[in-house]
């Protein structure tokens, strides 16, 4: 964690929520913060962020592909609604391409320097 931040975890919707607070304290002597997943979410972009929270691999995607002339390419239909949480940098598909490969077990191909490809070609 960052110096002077705290954090905690509490269960929000059956998911796990990381907050964090800078030095607040309520009236006594907790750490407290007001998170609004939602607006934090939409507002990642400008910290060059990809917040990930149960979002499809082909809507991930598609976010990456607004940000970066390397596109990603879903390369097999079946793995287009693998569910995804994740924090990953904009400018780095070739980082969140590599972090799919390990966590659905599926091939990567980085080959082409124009698009990278995620799970075996359609037939």
């Amino acid at each position: 964690m960052e110096r002077g931040r705290r954090g905690a975890s509490r269960p929000v919707d059956g998911r796990i929520a990381r907050l964090h607070c800078r030095q607040c304290r309520d009236r006594e002597g907790a750490c407290c913060a007001i998170v609004d997943r939602p607006l934090a979410r939409s507002l990642a972009w400008r910290n060059g962020k990809i917040y990930l929270a149960g979002d499809r691999l082909d809507v991930a995607v598609a976010e990456f592909n607004r940000y970066n002339r390397r596109q990603l390419v879903v390369g097999d239909a079946a793995i287009a609604g693998e569910r995804l949480d994740g924090v990953f940098r904009t400018d780095d598909p070739e980082g969140f391409a590599k972090a799919v490969e390990v966590g659905l077990t599926v091939p990567v191909d980085l080959s082409d320097p124009a698009q990278i490809r995620i799970g075996k070609p359609d037939n």
